[in-house]
This record gives C-alpha cells, sequence and structure tokens, in this order.
C-alpha cells in the first residue's frame, strides 16, 4: 500500500482517514480528529486550503478559523477584481467561526456562526463532511 505521508509530522493520509469523524448531530455536529491540537489546526487549515474554502481569519490562540461558505460557491474571482469590484459581494450570513477545542486526547471541530451562536446544523454538517473529505 502506498501512502501518501507527511513526514515532519508522522502522519499518513490513509491514516488522518482513520483518525477523522464527523458526528451528525441535530444541534451541533461534530468533526473528531485523535490527533494534537497542532496537527489537528494544521490538518483544517489544509484542507480548507484544499477544498477552497476562502478563510477569512484565523486566532490560532482563540483556537478559531473564520471562514466564508457558501455551498453554491465556485471559487473567489482574482484579486484585482475584487480590488475594483468585480464578482459577487460577499453574504454576511455564509460567513462562519470554525471552533477546534481539546477534548483528551482528541480535537473537536464545531461551526458557528458570525457571533456565538451554532450555525444551522445542516450546513455545519456539510462543511465539516468537505474538511473531513480534504484532510490529508
Amino acid at each position: 500500500e502506498i501512502r501518501n505521508c507527511d513526514w515532519s509530522s508522522d502522519v499518513c493520509s490513509s491514516d488522518l482517514a482513520d483518525r477523522a469523524q464527523v458526528v451528525p448531530d441535530r444541534e451541533k455536529p461534530v468533526l473528531k480528529y485523535q490527533l494534537d491540537f497542532d496537527r489537528a489546526w494544521a490538518t483544517v487549515n489544509g484542507a480548507l486550503q484544499n477544498a477552497r474554502i476562502p478563510i477569512e481569519d484565523l486566532d490560532r490562540s482563540s483556537r478559531v478559523f473564520y471562514v466564508y461558505y457558501d455551498d453554491t460557491f465556485i471559487e473567489a474571482p482574482g484579486f484585482l477584481r475584487r480590488l475594483f469590484g468585480g464578482g459577487p459581494k460577499i453574504d454576511e450570513s455564509k460567513k462562519y467561526r470554525l471552533h477546534l477545542a481539546t477534548s483528551g486526547e482528541e480535537v473537536h471541530v464545531s461551526v458557528h456562526g458570525r457571533d456565538t451562536e451554532l450555525a444551522d446544523p445542516l450546513i455545519a454538517e456539510k462543511l465539516l463532511k468537505i474538511i473531513k473529505q480534504f484532510s490529508s
């Protein structure tokens, strides 16, 4: 078996699939990683980039990624088009916070709206599944 390994972290992508699980819930779906916080943070960051989900900002000390997610969103226009007003306007209701929380030997990723409220569970579950799919 050939594995895609990141030798700097000793984690292979085929192993990572076994270390990640989306737990559906009617109120708060969660993506669980059986990784330490540093590896989970790097994994989520890489997954967002690989899935082309725009990261508006991040705050590692608060354990939060600020992202724009729209299931109809394809790709952001280039820098110059954004600068001069080209492309679609960003809908504030499509901005989310991904919060990483350590729980024992795991890191749990949850999706929140721009404030403290939880995101719509169906949207949250979709986003978490995409992050899991692009985790490597």
